[in-house]
């Protein structure tokens, strides 16, 4: 871990990221991002496997 402790990742001035504790703050998030002008192609989900398997069983589709 010592080779990466200096580190750093290049800085965006683009770029947002939030973590979400439940599924409806990152649904509201989603829709309020929506309502702002940004498509399905300006927004990126990271979730665990476990998340994915319960909410989108469906492939893409949201299955809840």
């Amino acid at each position: 871990m010592e080779k990466y402790s200096n580190y750093r990742p290049e800085y965006r001035n683009d770029y947002v990221s939030k973590v979400f504790n439940t599924r409806e703050e990152a649904d509201a998030a989603y829709s309020d991002l929506s309502t702002r002008g940004y498509s399905k192609d300006d927004v990126n989900v990271m979730m665990s496997g476990g998340t994915r398997d319960r909410y989108f069983k469906n492939g893409d589709h949201d299955s809840a």
